[in-house]
């Protein structure tokens, strides 16, 4: 399933990603010095919340800061908190969604800690794939 960005999702995220306002972080949503990952920018001008700082237990003894929504229980609050950005198909199954969702976010971050790819790149990756 190919999913499309909602287009004031996309504008607004592509808008950050290349605007130089962001320094990159890897292996972080935003990390101890503000810096953020690819889908972290996301986060940032998307969501209307707080950035908590992560309990070291849950981030494997790394400082990072995540959403404040991303804390409130669900089994999987990032593809929870992802999907209101993207157009939900037609007569799709809910389940195979959330599936083509949650694969986005492994593919944004593979970009992002794996390729090493700039922002920049991401904000292109985006703009021609979703």
């Amino acid at each position: 399933m190919s999913l499309k960005l909602k287009i004031k999702c996309k504008r607004e995220w592509l808008k950050a990603l290349r605007s130089g306002e962001y320094q990159q972080a890897r292996g972080d949503l935003m990390d101890h010095g503000g810096r953020c990952c690819g889908l972290g920018v996301g986060f940032d001008v998307l969501l209307d919340d707080w950035w908590i700082q992560l309990p070291e237990i849950i981030n494997e003894g790394n400082p990072g800061w995540c959403p404040q929504s991303m804390m409130k229980g669900d089994d999987d609050p990032l593809t929870m908190l992802v999907s209101d950005w993207f157009k939900k198909p037609r007569g799709k199954d809910e389940g195979e969604f959330f599936d083509s969702v949650d694969f986005f976010i492994q593919e944004i971050i593979a970009l992002n800690d794996n390729s090493k790819m700039s922002l920049g790149g991401i904000a292109d990756h985006i703009e021609k794939n979703h």
